[in-house]
């Protein structure tokens, strides 16, 4: 919690303009009692808290200071501490600390990506990593949808719970520009026996990657021959015609 109840209940008190004995005689206690509320010496009754909140003008959340989840740099904080945890031969701490964490914060679907990145990298646990990535598919977040699927599209096209046809289905309606899906794509044709498909978009991927591989090439060729370095030029252009001869692309 970044504030303690009674911190949030001086705050907004202050903020509508009331004494701790105008707060008090509204939900019927006495002054000493909100002061120690305040001070963090004590906490409200719980049947006062839904009063304290409608009288202060916030919500339980707020006035309990809830945090649905994690911020992004905690979320990456915490991964960061358990995967540590995991290199050091801890991975039965680091495990039952990660599930308290899912626990805590149930609706964190970040957390559930994060966490399920943990499962998978040190230990290969695919099906616990497929359930928490699940409910990723229907985040808002288009960064982290996005992400979610590629993963879970990979782990259903090669791991236990192979499933190629959702695999692909999960590919085909992914709309990432940021993410290249293209190889694996090319991997779940090849496994459903496509393989002309699986040829056709290679074809497509390895020539667009090939004329930025040429074009590089090209550019250091110059940059030799400006430096008269005529036998490294000479090397970058050779380079660049026996790439273009093993794809079979003029």
């Amino acid at each position: 919690m970044k504030h303690s109840i009674g911190t949030n209940i001086q705050q907004l008190r202050r903020a509508r303009g009331l004494t701790q004995e105008q707060l008090a005689d509204a939900v019927g206690v006495s002054a000493a009692a909100v002061s120690k509320w305040e001070t963090g010496a004590a906490c409200p009754d719980l049947l006062l808290m839904a009063p304290l909140a409608r009288l202060l003008g916030t919500d339980l959340n707020h006035l309990m200071d809830f945090q649905p989840q994690l911020t992004d740099q905690e979320a990456q904080a915490l991964t960061q501490e358990y995967s540590t945890l995991f290199e050091q031969g801890r991975a039965e701490e680091a495990s039952r600390l990660s599930e308290q964490l899912l626990h805590q914060y149930p609706n964190d679907l970040w957390l559930k990506f994060y966490v399920s990145s943990l499962y998978l990298a040190y230990l290969q646990d695919t099906d616990h990593a497929a359930q928490l990535l699940e409910p990723c598919l229907d985040s808002p977040d288009e960064l982290l949808r996005a992400n979610a699927t590629y993963v879970l599209a990979g782990l259903l096209g090669h791991g236990p719970q192979r499933d190629l046809e959702r695999a692909r289905q999960l590919l085909d309606g992914l709309s990432f520009p940021q993410l290249d899906v293209r190889a694996l794509k090319i991997a779940l044709l090849a496994e459903q026996g496509d393989l002309a498909q699986a040829e056709q978009l290679a074809r497509a991927a390895l020539e667009e990657n090939l004329s930025d591989a040429v074009l590089c090439l090209q550019f250091l060729a110059k940059s030799a021959q400006r430096q008269k370095d005529f036998s490294k030029a000479r090397t970058f252009l050779d380079q660049a015609e026996a790439l273009c001869k093993a794809a079979d692309v003029p």
